[in-house]
Parts: C-alpha cells; structure tokens; sequence
C-alpha cells in the first residue's frame, strides 16, 4: 500500500501477509497495518544494492520482521557499475546479521534470477530463508519471454485469453517439481527440514574459492571476489 491505508483496511484484515515498498516512512507504516491486524506478516521490499547490508541491519535493530529483497533480472546486484552476483551478496548478507546477532529475528526473502530448481537450494545454503520467483512462472504458461507487452504489443501466446484452470495447474506442476528437487537435496544431506539448510555453506562448494585455493596458486589469477558465477557452486552431500 501507498499512501492512506483507508481503503486497504478489508484487504489487510483478510491477508496473511502485505508488502510495503521500502520509503523513510516505512516502519511507520508497518506500525499502522500492525494495528490494523496484529497476526498480519509484514514484508519490506527493497532493491539489492551497495547500501542494502546496512539497510538490512538497520531494519532489523529497528524491528522488520520479514524483507523482499531484489536483484535485477540476471540474478545481479542493481543500480552498480560492476554488479556483485546475488549468490556473493545472500552470504554477505546473512554472515553481517549473525555476526550482529540478528539473524533469527529477521526472515529474508530473495528474488531476481532464480530461474531453476537448483537455484533455490543455493539461495538458501547461502542464507536465504525463501525465494521470490517471476519469469518461470510466465514461462510455465508458456510465455516467449519476447517483450513485446512492455512495448504495448500484442502477446504472440495470447497468455491474456489462457484458461484459468489450465494456468493454475501448469503453475502448481512447476512448484511441485521444483518442490521435489529440493526434498532431494535435503534428503541427500540427511536433513528433513528445509530451515536447518539455511546457511550451511559447509555443504557446498563455491567455484571461486576452489580456483583461488588450487588454480590460483598455479596461474597466478584467482577468480575476483563478487565476479558472477551463477553455476559456479555446487551442492554436496555429507
């Protein structure tokens, strides 16, 4: 919601969870849908950029219970002339909380390039505790990805006339596929529940690191620090 909350109040009552845009104001903001419905979950969305560790700290000594954060459509961060990848920043991110000790009072949702399966069990070893997704689902509807509709030209799939059972299904075997490669991972590991993999990077093995500690002591060129690789890490088991 922007502005007066007037006209949200039944949209807020009946929600489980609303997403604010993060502004100056957005705490207050947060304190007035609170007192609207105390068991609403409230979720701050704020862009990934170079400032967003210390926003995250800050509004998690300030009392925000759930963020959004976003990378751009490649999975990168937003807004830098030499983006960091997504993978980089969620560990960054998620060390500068528990080294403050605020890690458990704050759940942190990120969205942006996660585009397989796969991707999801990484966010999280990583120190996400869920994943926003977009694209996949256009592209479960079968979506050409051609962008044509941002520049007000008709879509080619005519994704606007699909029948919506049709479409409710195709989205519900994408999540239950996805669903099924995580429960895979986890049980690889001997885990059951999905929370304990949260930040468990001992159980994977980052492709910069790797170079840096053996190729990079032959060749003299260690990969940088926050150069993407989005399929340099992999997922091991004990």
């Amino acid at each position: 919601p922007e502005g007066s909350l007037e006209g949200s109040i039944p949209a807020i009552r009946r929600a489980r969870m609303v997403q604010v845009s993060l502004t100056e104001s957005s705490m207050e903001t947060v304190r007035e849908i609170k007192k609207i419905s105390s068991e609403v979950v409230v979720c701050l969305r704020l862009p990934l950029t170079r400032e967003t560790e210390e926003q995250v700290v800050s509004l998690a000594r300030a009392g925000a219970e759930v963020l959004h954060i976003l990378a751009d459509e490649k999975g990168r961060e937003q807004r830098a002339a030499s983006p960091r990848f997504i993978k980089d920043l969620i560990r960054k991110i998620h060390l500068r909380l528990v080294k403050e000790g605020l890690r458990d009072g704050l759940s942190l949702i990120y969205g942006g390039g996660i585009a397989m399966a796969e991707h999801v069990a990484k966010a999280i070893i990583c120190g996400a505790d869920a994943v926003s997704i977009e694209r996949p689902l256009l592209l479960a509807l079968e979506c050409r990805l051609c962008k044509q509709c941002a520049a007000d030209l008709a879509c080619p799939v005519e994704i606007e006339k699909i029948d919506p059972e049709w479409g409710r299904q195709r989205v519900v075997n994408l999540i239950a596929a996805w669903h099924g490669q995580l429960l895979e991972v986890l049980g690889a590991m001997g885990m059951r529940d999905v929370r304990r993999l949260r930040g468990e990077a001992g159980r994977a093995i980052f492709l910069e690191e790797i170079e840096k500690e053996t190729f990079g002591r032959i060749f003299g060129q260690p990969v940088q620090e926050g150069q993407p690789h989005e399929e340099g890490m992999h997922v091991l088991s004990p």
